[in-house]
């Protein structure tokens, strides 16, 4: 495993104040731990694999969603392989619009179906 590292997110759209990845895959035991200030959503789309969120280990299989609050330690893994949808929320959007993501704390770990439906 690498170092740990601090992430900037990178908005390169003012307009569109988020960073939307369709497809990552992880095919390592365990991804290098980072964290930042912006609030980042991953859905498992195929496979099987975990989220590490602080000290907390979440199973990921297609449908399950992770919630990684700002400035969480975080790490992703997977024994064979799986693919993941990742939605990062700009931090500044967030303030704009009465959201203080120091206040606020999301749940980590959520498997609904409606929710699945709008990712």
């Amino acid at each position: 495993m690498q170092g740990y590292s601090y992430e900037v997110a990178h908005i390169s759209k003012p307009l569109l104040p988020f960073i939307y990845y369709s497809d990552c895959l992880v095919k390592s035991p365990e991804f290098a731990p980072n964290w930042h200030q912006s609030i980042e959503i991953l859905q498992c789309t195929k496979g099987f694999g975990y989220a590490r969120t602080n000290s907390e280990t979440h199973e990921m299989h297609p449908g399950d969603i992770v919630v990684i609050n700002s400035d969480v330690f975080h790490s992703t893994g997977s024994p064979t392989e799986f693919h993941y949808r990742c939605l990062i929320i700009d931090t500044s959007f967030c303030l704009e619009n009465g959201i203080h993501i120091s206040d606020v704390w999301f749940q980590s770990f959520i498997r609904d179906p409606s929710l699945v439906s709008i990712m």
